[in-house]
């Protein structure tokens, strides 16, 4: 949230940037729970990826100047969700077996997928189609 809401000093985020690409943290399905961290789990909260929490920290990491790990983390997102499609769009995915879990037509995580597939580096010039 420090990101999304711009209050996050440049050496802060530079730290949470690390941790966002970190394998053994957040690295690339954005859990609400790191990976290495014993309270991680495939159950309800702890370990999870919610759209609306990754969406935030995608937001806040391109914002800040981190476009790379933030595409990347978007990407793994994206395709999460479109490769679970034929159930739906889940309340929460598995962010390690890349599956939706609990409700499958949950409508915050369809607003904020919208909002994920429409998120672009607003740095990086955009190119409108003619």
């Amino acid at each position: 949230m420090p990101l999304y809401i711009g209050t996050a000093s440049p050496q802060r985020a530079e730290a949470m940037a690390a941790l966002a690409a970190d394998r053994q943290k957040f690295y690339p399905g954005m859990p609400t729970v790191p990976y290495d961290c014993p309270a991680f789990s495939t159950d309800y909260w702890r370990g999870q990826t919610w759209l609306n929490v990754a969406f935030f920290a995608v937001r806040g990491l391109y914002d800040y100047g981190f476009s790379k790990t933030a595409g990347e983390i978007r990407e793994f997102l994206l395709s999460m969700v479109f490769d679970d499609l034929p159930r739906g769009i889940s309340e929460n995915y598995d962010s390690v077996n890349r599956r939706g879990k609990f409700n499958d037509s949950f409508s915050w995580s369809a607003a904020f997928l919208m909002e994920l597939i429409l998120l672009q580096d607003e740095r990086a010039p955009r190119v409108l189609p003619e």
